[in-house]
């Protein structure tokens, strides 16, 4: 019925765990995405995949990259209600784009306030600052700033740079 996801351990993903009520709640509330299937399987999102980190493992072996100077992007948004089936394909569109195209995008992650579905947190991790600027260059990034410079789509934002110390 709903979908499963990824845990290994206490710390990460294992295939075959059962969805929280919470997590059934978000996902059952989010009827857009649900029905946009082929939107998000084009822009390489899934549910069960494992996110990147600071310490990031190579696909082929054990591993560790170091990124020293790996930054974070931490962005609360609020969207105006009547927007939301504008929202969904520009920002799928960006992180779907971040996660296959961009070598410098190490994470980045959307999440919405369970009380307020108009409220958003978007957690993005760049190598570097370049990367960043890369990002903010890239043509999947355009949907989302045409998105978020249309007046009255967005109620506020704020958006903090953010350096790395570490995380998984």
């Amino acid at each position: 019925m709903f979908p499963k996801i990824a845990r290994s351990g206490n710390k990460g993903l294992r295939f075959g765990k059962p969805l929280s009520a919470t997590a059934k709640r978000i996902i059952s509330t989010n009827n857009w995405l649900r029905q946009n299937k082929q939107l998000k399987q084009e822009n390489g999102l899934r549910i069960d995949s494992p996110t990147a980190s600071v310490r990031r493992f190579t696909s082929q072996s054990e591993d560790v990259k170091e990124y020293p100077k790996a930054i974070a992007i931490v962005v609360h948004l609020q969207l105006n209600k009547d927007v939301m089936e504008e929202f969904w394909p520009a920002i799928i569109e960006d992180i779907g784009g971040s996660r296959k195209n961009e070598p410098g995008c190490l994470r980045f992650d959307i999440y919405r306030d369970p009380e307020d579905e108009t409220k958003f947190t978007f957690h993005e991790a760049y190598v570097d600052m370049e990367a960043f600027e890369a990002h903010k260059a890239a043509p999947h990034f355009k949907s989302w700033q045409r998105f978020s410079e249309k007046e009255g789509n967005l109620v506020s934002i704020d958006v903090k740079i953010l350096d790395v110390i570490d995380f998984q």
